[in-house]
């Protein structure tokens, strides 16, 4: 069975889409043997981001197949959403099985797969650009009438699948996303060198993904000035102005080696979304021991069980009573310590590449 596989969106290093793909490619490629994978990206200002990812990963298993082009998205958009011409088999050859990107799907003659990570452009399009959401619609329109299989990241994107877009629910398969290796427990000393890096001091509160309005930043800073601790909130990834105080710092970019010890270090790790798909970052501070705060909302419930203190995300007091708690009460943050270490071990990206390859070969026997 011969699987191609869009990976462009690697060119959007740091995002969670990139991420999501750079970790599946790199899980399928250990995990399975049997089959013939024919990875594929295009991009012109990008490329050479995929064009060396595509290296690294023909370097683990000489005998996938890679291409590239130098192809901007919007083109691609244009050509494969819109006009929905120029086939992949024209493109790449025969294939068996197309697992498409989250941006762009082009014909084919092939079994068709696609992931989709969530529904915001339908939920909460005030959240997103109106470029991106137009996009989005015209994919999710060609993946509604061509896909056989679609993959979901929770049983909550499954049901927005089934309730916004009245798609089959026999259709939809959950698979949870892992979680990266590097995302462990790191040792005070060595949390000690990153934190002076940052020039972080402790103790201190994280918050990941202020660039997202969805994130619940400014209802986070509310609540935090509001408390009396001599504690430091640490913000990572600002677009938005924060008023500068003390015990308030902003981090626009970390190296993303740095982020375990940066969970590792944290008393609490505060997310609150109003909306996810899954939530990632929940899980990463499980694996690195810290207790973590988060939301009602989407699939954060879900995804971390009944192992992190769940708030009403739009409630500023319900912020603030988790803050107290969570930092006043120490059986309760070993607690929570305790089942999130257990919650984090669920989701693993060879489980999950496993997942994917039955899926796949079982969408190849129909």
């Amino acid at each position: 069975m011969k699987i191609a596989i869009d990976i462009s969106q690697i060119a959007y290093e740091g995002t969670g889409v990139a991420n999501y793909m750079r970790n599946l490619v790199i899980a399928l490629v250990k995990n399975d043997k049997k089959n013939d994978y024919l990875f594929f990206g295009y991009s012109l200002r990008k490329k050479h981001l995929i064009d060396k990812f595509l290296t690294d990963i023909k370097s683990i298993n000489s005998r996938l197949e890679i291409r590239s082009f130098p192809l901007p998205q919007s083109a691609a958009d244009f050509i494969w959403n819109r006009k929905h011409i120029f086939s992949l088999e024209r493109l790449l050859g025969s294939i068996d099985i197309y697992h498409s990107s989250d941006w762009i799907q082009i014909p084919a003659r092939a079994k068709k797969i696609t992931t989709v990570h969530d529904l915001v452009i339908y939920k909460y399009p005030e959240y997103s650009a109106k470029r991106i959401i137009e996009t989005q619609k015209r994919r999710m329109n060609r993946v509604s009438a061509e896909c056989q299989i679609i993959l979901a990241d929770s049983e909550s994107t499954r049901n927005d699948l089934v309730e916004v877009l009245h798609l089959p629910q026999n259709s939809i398969k959950v698979v949870y996303p892992g979680v990266h290796e590097i995302f462990k427990k790191f040792s005070r000393n060595s949390v000690s060198k990153i934190l002076s890096k940052y020039r972080i001091r402790r103790p201190y509160f994280l918050f990941i993904g202020a660039n997202d309005p969805r994130k619940n930043l400014k209802r986070v800073v509310a609540a935090f000035k509001k408390l009396k601790y001599s504690v430091q909130l640490v913000i990572i990834g600002l677009s938005e102005k924060i008023a500068s105080r003390s015990n308030i710092k902003v981090i626009n970019n970390i190296v993303g080696s740095d982020l375990p010890a940066l969970y590792s270090g944290a008393s609490i790790f505060i997310y609150p979304s109003l909306y996810e798909g899954f939530g990632l970052p929940v899980i990463e501070a499980m694996k690195c021991g810290c207790p973590v705060i988060t939301s009602n909302r989407g699939s954060l419930k879900e995804v971390s069980g009944n192992s992190a203190y769940i708030v009403d995300p739009e409630s500023e007091e319900a912020i603030i009573n988790a803050l107290v708690k969570v930092w006043t009460d120490n059986i309760l943050r070993k607690k929570l310590i305790k089942k999130g270490y257990q919650n984090a071990n669920r989701f693993n990206w060879s489980t999950s590449a496993k997942k994917i390859i039955q899926i796949y070969e079982e969408l190849y026997e129909k």
